[in-house]
């Protein structure tokens, strides 16, 4: 599935082989992460988080995919980045919720919301006065439930 010529069975079955967690995963991982299409290489980024290893092994995988012309491309890529806990990560989040369109900031809101940690939350402060509704919106409930949720430690870079 991995080969499949149409992209979301490629991403499905990344995604699937980062939920599995098996240490022969990582090489095929790697080679995923340099698929031909963004969205497969932002479900190798999500199955590479999920797993618990580094942002710095995916971070110029993310920083294609962020600076890509395509909102909703800019979008995937926050939402992979909602499975990170490094510091590095929340940064770039940052640097969506600063996007053009509000695509892309929402995912980064909701993306922050789920990694938690009394870190987002001043970015998510800031974001509740957002010009977009849909993305106040989306800040105020990714705040809610970090304030709600038990902190998980953040790694520091």
């Amino acid at each position: 599935l991995l080969e499949d010529p149409i992209p979301a069975v490629r991403a499905a079955a990344v995604i699937s082989l980062g939920e599995l967690n098996t240490s022969d995963s990582i090489e095929t991982l790697k080679k995923m992460l340099r698929d031909g299409n963004p969205a497969v290489r932002a479900a190798a980024i999500s199955a590479w988080l999920h797993r618990g290893t580094s942002y710095e092994d995916v971070a110029a995988s993310v920083q294609e995919l962020i600076q890509n012309p395509d909102p909703g491309i800019r979008a995937t890529a926050a939402r992979a980045l909602g499975k990170s806990r490094d510091h590095d990560a929340i940064e770039t989040l940052g640097l969506l919720l600063d996007d053009q369109v509000p695509r892309p900031r929402i995912a980064a809101a909701r993306a922050l919301g789920h990694i938690g940690g009394e870190t987002v939350v001043p970015i998510l402060k800031k974001t509740l006065h957002d010009g977009d509704e849909a993305v106040r919106a989306t800040a105020g409930g990714a705040l809610a439930r970090v304030l709600s949720s038990n902190d998980k430690p953040l790694k520091k870079k």
